[in-house]
């Protein structure tokens, strides 16, 4: 699972941000919008931490705070949100504000509290009109 947090920044930096909010937003199993649909509100180790039809899995191998599958979440602040550094500098003392917006979100709210400051972004789309606040 290691590939998971270069899937969907390299979808959306090769143009095919459409493929990663698809994605993104897919509630069938195998996905991360299946354990949101579950009522999950951490990102699970597993795929099948937990089912519907099985319910819990091996409670040995059943972390549901895991990093592996959670990655998508520097995806979701650099490309979704639009955060991002541009990587001259440390510490976010130089920010990129640049959102990919994609189908299915309409809004997106955000903030990142870095060690210069709270730096939030706020984008909404309305037809082909799109507003961003910073």
């Amino acid at each position: 699972m290691k590939g998971v947090g270069y899937l969907c920044p390299t979808l959306t930096e090769f143009g095919h941000n459409d493929v990663a909010y698809r994605l993104l937003q897919t509630d069938t199993f195998p996905s991360w919008g299946y354990s949101i649909k579950y009522n999950a509100t951490t990102i699970w180790e597993r795929w099948d931490g937990w089912t519907k039809e099985k319910g819990f899995q091996d409670p040995g191998m059943n972390s549901f705070n895991h990093y592996s599958l959670g990655s998508v979440g520097r995806w979701l602040y650099q490309s979704v949100a639009g955060i991002d550094t541009d990587n001259t500098e440390v510490g976010f003392k130089k920010v990129v504000i640049k959102p990919h917006p994609g189908e299915g979100l309409t809004y997106v709210t955000a903030s990142y509290k870095s060690i210069n400051g709270l730096i939030t972004t706020h984008w909404e789309t309305k037809g082909t009109e799109f507003d961003l606040k910073v």
